[in-house]
């Protein structure tokens, strides 16, 4: 990830999305499928923000397509993972 200035727990701007950043966002996948009990066969990172503070927290905008059709919103990996609709 490239560095950027930034204010001690301030965040980002949205950025485009990245490889290392679609890995994070597959790795909450499977606990996102559990959670809302559906299974996603589409799961794209767009654009995501990140925050340091004690660590580094990512926002991340995800397109899914699922049994239902498609929809996007917000990954926080904040805490362990939430998902924020958009």
């Amino acid at each position: 990830m490239e560095s950027e200035e930034m204010l001690a727990g301030g965040l980002t701007e949205p950025r485009p999305a990245t490889p290392e950043i679609q890995e994070i966002a597959n790795k909450v996948k499977p606990q996102l499928e559990e959670k809302t009990k559906k299974t996603y066969e589409k799961f794209e990172a767009i654009i995501y923000r990140s925050q340091v503070v004690a660590g580094t927290n990512y926002y991340i905008k995800v397109s899914v397509q699922h049994l239902f059709g498609s929809k996007r919103f917000w990954i926080s990996l904040d805490v362990m993972f939430s998902v924020i609709p958009t």
